[in-house]
């Protein structure tokens, strides 16, 4: 079941790097074996899906399946590989709701 949260992303260029603000469904990637994280958000045009990436002092684990906002760096999906997500490094997590609509 693929949960879908609107989107309300914020993206600001700072010293070259670009750092995002993104709400949605936190969802464990379930056909890994290791514990992969993504957020699943609406978009005008579909659906759009981060990988994220943390420090440790993040733990992704206890929010799953709740709607969340990060906010961290973003490294665009390669074109020459589009089965690659878009990776959030995430510096910062806050929840926004219980559970994903």
């Amino acid at each position: 079941m693929l949960a879908i949260a609107v989107s309300v992303g914020r993206a600001v260029w700072a010293r070259g790097q670009r750092s995002v603000t993104e709400t949605g469904c936190l969802e464990r990637d379930a056909a890994s074996r290791v514990p992969i994280f993504k957020l699943v958000t609406k978009t005008a045009s579909g659906t759009a899906v981060y990988r994220l990436t943390a420090a440790s002092a993040i733990d992704f684990a206890p929010e799953v399946g709740h709607v969340v906002e990060v906010t961290g760096a973003l490294t665009e999906r390669d074109p020459n590989r589009p089965q690659d997500e878009a990776v959030i490094s995430v510096r910062s997590m806050r929840k926004i709701a219980d559970r994903c609509p």
